[in-house]
């Protein structure tokens, strides 16, 4: 894996998946292990998960490939799951209800997020030293491999009204999005006590979403998450004509496609019918 050039959160993403496969598979020999193998440690899963987890299999049959250890790569030749986007877009009003009840550290997280439009990764990961000349410089961590995601993003108006929120909360640190803990804890992947760490930004906002009651009748998994803050940041540029390309370039996103995703869930598409 140090080889493959992947982001840190995929890497550890991966690390978790590892021993599960090893449990599932590692008793087989590998050119031994078939199809009928990998669909069935797929299936055990929701459909989500079951495609990342045939998305690595299918990369290690790659190199097992490569190496002279099997002829075929059995995960390949599984279905992957057809997915239906479920959780519901975050509306205007549904951000400023739950940003409302979030600490200060959250709302410039929030905030920051709508205007750059940036992963929560990217966003703990910035420091002051990435701000200046007029820019906020970003290497965009999930695309970096693929020698794109770096970003200088003008700053707006909106965005220097977070960055000197974030500035002026009388906190020191490094970080632009920072918090000043109830307690010092040593964290894996922390070494400031005042930086915000990816899992605590995912669980803070579903808790103050919670705190709102505006979802209390939601299924589980369906309402918007922080991620959401991305599509509903898209949004608003396409609809004051910003230029697509500059919204997939702040998404990160490598082909318009996946930037139509997150701008066409906004849309109900009406079909015009004219009866005579």
């Amino acid at each position: 894996m140090p080889k493959l050039g992947l982001a840190k959160t995929t890497a550890e993403q991966h690390r978790i998946k590892l021993p599960h496969i090893t449990k599932a598979l590692g008793h087989h020999q590998i050119d031994r292990i078939t199809v009928a193998h990998c669909a069935k440690f797929l299936d055990q899963y929701p459909d989500t998960q079951s495609n990342r987890y045939r998305s690595l299999l299918i990369v290690m049959f790659k190199h097992a490939i490569a190496k002279g250890l099997v002829q075929a790569n059995p995960a390949s030749a599984t279905i992957p799951k057809k997915l239906k986007v479920k959780r519901k877009r975050l509306t205007t009003d549904q951000y400023h209800a739950i940003r409302d009840k979030a600490p200060t550290w959250l709302q410039n997280a929030m905030d920051l997020g709508l205007y750059t439009l940036q992963r929560r990764e990217d966003l703990v990961a910035l420091k002051w030293s990435q701000v200046h000349d007029g820019a906020i410089w970003i290497q965009q961590q999930k695309v970096e491999r693929h020698g794109t995601g770096n970003l200088k993003i003008s700053i707006s108006p909106d965005m220097q009204t977070v960055l000197d929120r974030c500035a002026s909360d009388g906190i020191e640190s490094a970080y632009v999005i920072h918090r000043r803990p109830h307690r010092r804890v040593h964290a894996q992947g922390r070494n400031d006590f005042t930086a915000v760490l990816p899992d605590l930004i995912t669980k803070e906002f579903n808790k103050v979403r919670k705190a709102t009651g505006l979802f209390n009748d939601y299924e589980r998994g369906i309402a918007p998450t922080f991620h959401e803050i991305r599509s509903l940041g898209s949004k608003r540029y396409e609809d004051t004509g910003t230029d697509k390309r500059l919204i997939q370039a702040l998404l990160g996103h490598t082909n318009e496609k996946m930037t139509d995703v997150y701008l066409d869930r906004y849309d109900v598409k009406w079909e015009e019918i004219e009866i005579k």
